[in-house]
């Protein structure tokens, strides 16, 4: 079982690796971030399409009580 170790001039415990080796990888931090950026993107989408296609219905129903 690994005790301890040192690395740049500092001394790590060997709860200290543990705690080391459960970080996630450089790409699944990547990833983690690009998906906390993409969300309030993908929400915004969802809204905006959600209003466009209100008004068109309401458009719809004018033109059609138009036309009656």
């Amino acid at each position: 079982k690994l005790k301890g170790g040192f690395l740049e001039r500092r001394k790590f415990s060997s709860q200290d690796i543990e705690n080391i080796v459960k970080l996630p990888t450089k790409e699944q931090l990547y990833a983690m971030v690009v998906g906390r950026m993409k969300a309030p993107i993908t929400g915004l989408v969802f809204v905006l399409s959600g209003v466009l296609r209100n008004l068109v219905m309401v458009l719809n129903a004018i033109r059609e009580k138009k036309s009656s």
